[in-house]
C-alpha cells in the first residue's frame, strides 16, 4: 500500500508540474520530462519507491513459494466466477503462475533496481539519453 501511495503521489506531482509549466501531453518529450523531474525535489521519495519495489518483489517471491496460496487460488476460481470476478481472479492466477515459474527473482529485482537507479542518476546528471542503458544492466 505504501508503494502504491508513493507512486500515485509522485506521478500526480509530476503531472501537476507538467501542467503548471504549460506542457500538454502531446508536447511531453524525454527532455521536458527530465527537466520537470529534476525540478521536482522528489529524489528522497523516488529512492524510497525503488526500495519498496525491491521489498515487494521479495515478499511476492515468498508468497508464491507457499503452496497454500496456489491451492487457494485454484479453489477460489468457481466462487470468483459466481461473484462476477473472473477477470480479477484470472489476473491474480496468471501473475501467481508467472512469478512462481521464475527461478531467480533476486536477479530480476537486482536488475530492476540497478536500472531504475541508473536512469534516475542519468536524469539528475543531465545525461543526453537518460533512458538508454548499457546492455549489461
Amino acid at each position: 500500500m505504501e508503494l502504491n501511495l508513493i507512486t500515485q503521489r509522485l506521478d500526480l506531482e509530476l503531472a501537476e508540474l507538467c501542467h503548471s509549466s504549460g506542457l500538454s501531453p502531446s508536447e511531453l518529450s524525454s527532455d521536458a520530462y527530465c527537466q520537470i523531474f529534476r525540478s521536482s525535489q522528489q529524489l528522497e521519495q523516488r529512492e524510497r519507491q525503488i526500495t519498496l519495489v525491491a521489498e515487494v518483489g521479495h515478499q511476492l517471491d515468498r508468497y508464491v513459494r507457499n503452496r497454500t496460496l496456489g491451492w487457494l487460488l485454484s479453489m477460489s476460481r468457481a466462487p470468483a466466477e459466481m461473484a462476477g470476478l473472473s477477470d480479477l481472479h484470472s489476473f491474480l492466477h496468471r501473475g501467481y503462475s508467472a512469478f512462481r515459474k521464475m527461478d531467480n527473482v533476486d536477479l530480476l529485482i537486482d536488475r530492476l533496481v540497478t536500472r531504475e537507479k541508473r536512469v534516475m542518476k542519468n536524469i539528475l546528471d543531465g545525461h543526453p539519453k537518460p533512458f538508454e542503458l548499457p546492455s549489461d544492466l
